[in-house]
């Protein structure tokens, strides 16, 4: 599970504007990532959105029924 600490980082107050250059698109965010590697990183992360997805798909299923 992805930390409250973590999360916190990304949230922007509503109306409120960033500037989505002053960030690093390689960003690892975490020391445990960081000595994961990019490689598994990026495999769990992979594994992650597939669950993800699924679960929205499901949810998605129920909307469209009701």
């Amino acid at each position: 599970m992805i930390k409250q600490k973590l999360i916190k980082q990304f949230i922007v107050a509503p109306g409120s504007k960033v500037d989505l250059k002053k960030f690093s698109s390689d960003w690892t965010g975490t020391k445990e990532a960081k000595k994961l590697g990019k490689d598994k990183v990026k495999q769990r992360s992979l594994k992650i959105l597939e669950k993800n997805r699924g679960e929205l798909a499901q949810v998605q299923e129920l909307i469209y029924a009701s």
